[in-house]
């Protein structure tokens, strides 16, 4: 997932098997550099992380999947890093969200048929 924020591109994602979310950063959306590490779980692997940038409280949310539940994790700053906040959505995965008309939309996908 890949946002932009202050004329910078900040990339989240997965790959491989780890308890931790990496952001990697550019200015051109060609040459990237990794980042730090943005968001830590325990022992269970965080997969498909999708950030979104709040216009109105002006801090960035990290919603993740995990053990067939969606999370969400805040952050003043793209950089992490996120604190946790808790389950929000049980037996869904691929959390999705946006902001438009003054109105916030959350999409997901059921994790069990």
């Amino acid at each position: 997932h890949v946002i932009k924020y202050e004329g910078r591109y900040f990339l989240y994602g997965t790959a491989g098997i780890s308890n931790h979310y990496s952001v990697f950063c550019s200015d051109d959306g060609l040459t990237w550099e990794k980042g730090p590490v943005v968001f830590e779980r325990d022992t269970k692997l965080p997969w498909a992380p999708n950030v979104f940038h709040d216009p109105v409280s002006k801090k960035f949310y990290l919603y993740y999947s995990q053990d067939f539940s969606i999370g969400v994790a805040e952050s003043s700053s793209p950089l992490g890093p996120f604190s946790d906040m808790g389950l929000l959505v049980e037996d869904a995965i691929d959390a999705f969200v946006y902001f438009e008309n003054g109105a916030y939309y959350l999409y997901y996908a059921t994790a069990r048929g």
